[in-house]
């Protein structure tokens, strides 16, 4: 069934879609970690140690927490 499927004119185009998007597209943590790194590197330039950039990113991380608890108990 499965030789079925793959012989196919769609499932044939639509493998050749998939491969070539997962090829092509980069992955969002690329994104991610081109995001965080862009904003150390502009936090460091604009005078702050890398220890204080590291810092101010996991403090105001974790400081987004409390917020949305706090709006669900009314």
């Amino acid at each position: 069934m499965a030789a079925d499927i793959e012989d196919s004119r769609s499932a044939r185009f639509a493998l050749r879609c998939s491969s070539f998007a997962e090829r092509w597209f980069p992955d969002s943590w690329v994104f991610a970690a081109l995001a965080v790194i862009i904003v150390a590197v502009a936090t460091m330039a604009m005078g702050a140690k890398p220890t204080d950039a590291a810092m101010a990113f996991g403090d105001g991380f974790w400081s987004l927490i409390p917020s949305p608890c706090k709006w669900l108990s009314w």
